[in-house]
């Protein structure tokens, strides 16, 4: 009996450590999966750099051929944009907290970071479902928001895409931080008579003048860039707008870059996009609206919200039906901003013409004004006032809808 159960015993004992040796194996390989789980920062270290590339290449050669079945038209553009697109690789990403849900899947906040070049850079991470789990919809409309920011391409005064990564259950793609205030919302605070110790006087807004011509400088930077890239912004307008820091414009609400998706339980009153639409969507004999001047008309619109301090563009129309009647009639004109300076003026008129060949259709010499105007900003905007009665351009809320905003 003794001599049994000592043998037993020895038997476990010699039976545990191979245990022991298939759970840590086991552990280890779960750790090593685990890595690219949300949350973990994506692109180990551990791998020496050739092997690190090779597994790269390698991915990017996989992503490009799955899957091998479908050969639709719009799974061929998939794929060109993929192969087009930034990736990831060398950068690493990690991706935090979870901000909101998209179109095709969750939106998180995240950080880029380039450990060669010793840089971090706070992002937005759009999920995309698999293209199997897309319905024919839901397809269409994920190429075409896709295309329009690989077409979009880098630029400081846009929200940029920065990296796309497929990976086994999804498709991550890394823009811009979208965590920032809007404009429309930075003038309407500005709203407050206060005394500037540099000039030496009340004004009227927060918001220096050089600050607001930065600002229309930084739109103009931007809008440039999309009508280079042939893409027509649906919706050029304050709102759409992202501040970061002081005065750095970035222009939201196109592609995936729509800040929109952030805090959909957030809401409050924000415009109708009609009264941004160039006159041309209006008309009864439809023309197709052209990129470039099309979004010039928007982007003069944009000018005088800035100079308005967040106004609502053509308030002296009480109706969505007395403003598309007028404007169809061509004798719907921006109200006129007594403080600010026939030159500046003349930039928003020179935007906003009725004939469309008559507005250019490039930004540069809107651009150009601008540039002259910011030598001297006060002389263009006066902000100050010698007693209190100033009127700001009117806000209606009527003429505002409600929708998500940041």
């Amino acid at each position: 009996m003794h001599i049994a159960a000592h043998i037993s015993t020895d038997k476990a004992a010699d039976e545990q450590p191979d245990e022991n040796i298939l759970d840590a194996t086991i552990k280890e390989l779960q750790g090593i999966a685990e890595s690219a789980n949300v949350g973990e920062i994506q692109h180990g270290t551990d791998l020496p750099e050739d092997v690190k590339q090779q597994n790269a290449t390698d991915e990017e050669m996989q992503q490009l051929i799955e899957p091998e079945s479908d050969d639709s038209q719009e799974m061929q553009d998939f794929k060109e944009l993929m192969r087009i697109s930034p990736r990831l690789w060398p950068c690493r990403l990690r991706i935090d907290a979870l901000s909101g849900n998209g179109h095709f899947g969750n939106i998180n906040r995240g950080l880029l970071i380039d450990a060669d070049k010793g840089t971090t850079h706070d992002v937005t991470v759009f999920s995309v479902k698999k293209t199997d789990e897309l319905t024919p919809k839901e397809m269409h409309l994920m190429v075409k928001t896709f295309s329009e920011t690989v077409k979009a391409g880098l630029h400081p005064n846009i929200v940029s895409l920065l990296a796309v990564q497929q990976q086994p259950d999804r498709l991550l793609v890394v823009v811009d931080s979208l965590f920032y205030p809007d404009l429309l919302s930075l003038l309407r605070d500005s709203r407050v008579t206060r005394f500037d110790a540099r000039l030496q006087k009340k004004t009227v807004s927060m918001i220096s003048s050089d600050r607001l011509i930065s600002m229309m400088l930084g739109c103009v930077y931007g809008c440039g860039h999309l009508i280079r890239h042939g893409i027509t912004h649906p919706m050029l307008a304050a709102c759409n707008i992202l501040v970061v820091g002081r005065a750095l414009i970035k222009i939201s609400g196109f592609g995936f870059a729509d800040h929109r998706l952030l805090h959909q339980r957030q809401f409050e009153s924000r415009p109708r996009k009609q009264r941004w639409l160039a006159p041309e969507y209006f008309t009864r004999e439809f023309a197709p609206p052209t990129c470039g001047q099309s979004n010039i008309w928007s982007l003069g619109v944009l000018l005088w919200e800035i100079a308005s301090f967040g106004g609502t563009p053509f308030h002296q129309f009480p109706t969505q039906e007395a403003f598309h009647e007028r404007i169809r009639e061509k004798q719907a004109f921006l109200p006129d901003l007594p403080y600010c300076s026939s030159e500046l003026k003349s930039i928003i008129e020179l935007c906003c013409t009725y004939d469309r060949e008559s507005r250019p259709d490039m930004t540069d010499i809107i651009a150009r004004k601008l540039e002259q105007i910011s030598i001297d900003p006060e002389g263009h905007i006066n902000v100050t006032i010698e007693v209190d009665n100033f009127a700001y351009p009117p806000v209606i809320a009527q003429l505002e809808q409600i929708v998500a905003r940041l």
